[in-house]
């Protein structure tokens, strides 16, 4: 891959990373939430108001209890900030400059993991000029769209440095706008403190064009702790907000008095609607209007609740109507749409299994098909998942498609099911929903994972070849892989990848004759192999021959003044980095000693400056940096980093998939790396086919043997089931949460599983999530299991 290519792909992997189902007007958030015209339209201009303020960036925070409407008026701001030019001479960008909704129910919407490569993403989406910038910071540093990077450097990398680079380009514009809304729905509260501060960091920047951000969120005592913060404080506008003027109410918020007639609005303009598809309904009259409206309580979720249980396409709405106007209109203020979620389930066949449903759905941590739920639950539990969950379709999303997942359309039925005394049915029988889902994961687990140990026989059968080698074959080894215990460096990394390889295969022999191959012989690992019987073969055959003869010229010519430390302490000087942006110092970089210069800690430092990457972006310098080997690399040593602080309990009596952990710790170092591959590429392993030809050894063999084992396991976790998937990826998560002291059933099914099946759910996790997400599930699984016993 040659390094003009490099900003293309970084922007393949921003736009994969990015997660488009946060975006504001995403199909995944179908149907959106919007303000209907006239509307919520004191509360709106106020916000304008912040948002069109030209003098200094300002945290725009709007927070009411739940239903009160936030993503509606979140959704409605975007969508008309969407449609504001960013300036006059421009018909593409906008203002708004990008947008994020949290949601506990998606995997990645609900940690701040993506929201500055989502941000990013859409931030040079809209401004054209910003891409380079954007795909520029990945470049250097590919690890800032890993999800569990600092926050704060993919801050710094994705969104201030690009606005800075913005700024200078937009001047007097009106302000951007950023939308972040639901920060409540973020799992974790020492994440989205920590948003909360940068953020108020990020607007305190001079060097920044002015831009508001709008924050939606429940009234929560964390968010607020965050809010007043000193340091963050002064930047924020808080809605609800006290103001005064004539004609303005004393206080603009989400739930004022005003809301009344914005519902009375909201019905009136539904049952038009209701009566396009059925002609016969009478439309209500002026009171039953208003006495629905006072039933809301002025919360919009139990407005659009009613409606949808009214206008349900199965039921007569008639019927359904005089259901929701009988609803005692006498209820304490935040409890109105509990009291309609039990009606609703009254209506059910059986309550009680409705509830249970309702519950496991709304406790999912990711969403999943009714089939795969029923999948998951089993036989008793998941009997009559889809009958039961059709009935509670006015407080569920169930697409026509059966292979797309249900969902619960608002957060406020996950707060109705967290807590059995929220629901008034009578008879209730009390469930826990995440006591069923540990269960339900841990079964499924071990009635469809195939039983075995191949990763653990693996590993032993590596661990026992590698001791068998003579003892003059590992130091040799280590030599041609010694970036695994050194500070890696690319070249050298590609003779590492030689070796295993094989240097005998077809593989080299085509390599070699590539720019890249050239490359490499120029390097001290090359010269050194050249010296080696395989190498002198190759000199001697025609294609080594030809190689030498293109490239004799090149690896004769130095300066050798260059070459001594008096010449390399003059490279780092001004004059110096100078120098080597003239045709003359560009010359001398393809030199061997130039290459060996960049080699040297020296040379690396100057690839960091400016001029050192714009030199690689030049045709002399595309063949240094194989960042697909860079990238690869720093996986690795993230994976050897995970691995060495996974606390192994001595004498754990639940020891299998430990083992596995242990033995890797334990290989030598040569064997890592091969190991790694194996397991973070899966499909796409070094040894290219089954005809390549490899060194008779042992060790290679095993490796061999290893590869394929990834291969399968990786094909069988691709082709699991949804509802296995979700049980290996979360059961850890719902094993935390269950309520102490466990039940029997639980706890036997899952002393079952730690002792007899957690090497097999190794194995389908680790090629399908890595191994960071699985040392995390094991980290958390073994704290339980010693709980337990």
């Amino acid at each position: 891959m040659s390094y003009s290519d490099l900003p293309e792909k970084a922007w393949e992997k921003l736009s994969q990373v990015a997660v488009h189902g946060a975006v504001y007007d995403s199909r995944e958030r179908l149907p959106h939430p919007k303000c209907l015209k006239d509307t919520r339209t004191t509360l709106l201009k106020h916000i304008y108001g912040f948002l069109d303020n030209p003098e200094k960036s300002q945290l725009v925070w709007l927070h009411g209890t739940a239903g009160v409407g936030k993503s509606a008026v979140a959704f409605t701001v975007a969508e008309r900030m969407r449609g504001l030019k960013a300036s006059e001479v421009t018909t593409v960008e906008k203002r708004l400059a990008g947008t994020f909704f949290f949601s506990r129910t998606n995997t990645n919407r609900r940690t701040t993991g993506y929201l500055f490569a989502t941000l990013a993403y859409q931030l040079a989406r809209n401004f054209s000029s910003v891409r380079s910038d954007v795909s520029k910071a990945i470049i250097e540093n590919p690890a800032v769209l890993e999800s569990n990077s600092s926050v704060r450097d993919q801050m710094e990398a994705l969104f201030l440095r690009p606005l800075r680079k913005l700024h200078q380009r937009q001047q007097n514009c009106p302000p951007l706008s950023f939308v972040i809304d639901a920060l409540d729905e973020c799992t974790s509260e020492a994440e989205l403190v920590e948003l909360i501060s940068l953020l108020g960091q990020a607007l305190r920047e001079p060097d920044l064009p002015k831009l508001h951000i709008l924050l939606t969120s429940r009234s929560e005592m964390h968010v607020r702790r965050a809010m007043e913060d000193e340091e963050v404080h002064p930047l924020v506008c808080e809605i609800p907000v006290k103001t005064s003027g004539d004609g303005v109410p004393d206080i603009i918020s989400l739930d004022g008095a005003d809301v009344d007639n914005d519902i009375y609005v909201f019905f009136n303009h539904s049952f038009a609607n209701l009566r396009d598809h059925h002609r016969d309904f009478p439309q209500p009259t002026r009171d039953q209007l208003v006495k629905l409206a006072t039933r809301a309580g002025r919360r919009f979720i139990v407005a659009s609740t009613m409606m949808k249980f009214i206008d349900d396409g199965y039921n007569d709405p008639r019927g359904r109507l005089q259901i929701m106007l009988d609803l005692t209109s006498h209820l304490l203020p935040g409890t109105e749409v509990y009291r309609l979620y039990d009606r609703i389930l009254s209506t059910c066949a059986d309550p009680n299994r409705a509830y249970m449903h309702l519950s496991v759905v709304a406790t999912l941590a990711d969403p999943l098909p009714a089939s795969q739920i029923s999948k998951l639950l089993g036989p008793g539990e998941g009997n009559d998942v889809e009958t039961t969950l059709v009935q509670l379709r006015s407080i569920m999303d169930i697409p026509t498609d059966s292979s797309l997942p249900v969902n619960i359309y608002h957060s406020s039925v996950r707060d109705y099911v967290s807590n059995p005394s929220n629901c008034s049915l009578p008879n209730l029988q009390s469930i826990a929903p995440h006591s069923i889902l540990a269960y339900s994961s841990l079964r499924l687990m071990i009635d469809e994972i195939p039983a075995s140990t191949a990763l653990l026989d693996r590993l032993v059968e590596l661990k026992r070849h590698s001791e068998d080698i003579p003892s003059e074959e590992p130091q040799n080894l280590r030599e041609s892989l010694k970036f695994i215990v050194q500070p890696l460096e690319p070249l050298q990394v590609l003779s590492g990848l030689l070796w295993v390889w094989g240097d005998r295969s077809p593989v080299l022999q085509r390599w070699l004759a590539t720019r890249d191959g050239r490359v490499w012989l120029e390097t001290e690992d090359g010269r050194a192999w050249l010296e080696t019987k395989d190498g002198r073969a190759w000199l001697e055959n025609e294609a080594g021959a030809d190689n030498l003869d293109e490239n004799e010229e090149n690896w004769l010519w130095t300066e050798d003044w260059l070459k001594i430390q008096a010449g390399r302490d003059w490279l780092q000087t001004l004059v110096g980095r100078d120098w080597l942006r003239t045709q003359g110092g560009e010359d001398w970089l393809q030199t061997e000693s130039g290459r060996d210069w960049l080699r040297t800690q020296g040379g690396e430092d100057w690839l960091q400056t400016e001029s050192g990457r714009d030199w690689l972006q030049t045709p002399h310098g595309e063949a240094w940096p194989f960042m697909g080997v860079w990238i690869t690399i720093v996986e690795f040593w993230s994976t050897l980093e995970a691995v060495s602080q996974y606390p192994i309990v001595p004498d754990f009596p639940c020891l299998p998939a430990l083992q596995v952990i242990q033995h890797l710790k334990s290989l030598p170092d040569f064997l890592t790396f091969p190991v790694f591959l194996a397991l973070r590429h899966p499909n796409n392993s070094t040894f290219a086919s089954p005809q390549d030809h490899l060194p008779d050894m042992e060790i290679i063999r095993a490796m061999k043997t290893f590869v394929n084992f990834a291969n399968e396991v990786g094909e069988r976790s691709q082709s699991a089931s949804h509802a296995l998937k979700y049980a290996c990826h979360n059961w850890a998560i719902h094993l935390a949460r269950v309520p102490r002291p466990w039940d029997a059933k639980l706890g036997h099914i899952f002393d079952f599983f730690w002792n007899h099946n957690l090497l097999c759910w190794l194995e389908m996790h680790w090629c399908s999530k890595g191994l960071q997400a699985c040392l995390a599930v094991l980290y958390e699984g073994e704290k339980l299991a010693g709980e337990y016993n």
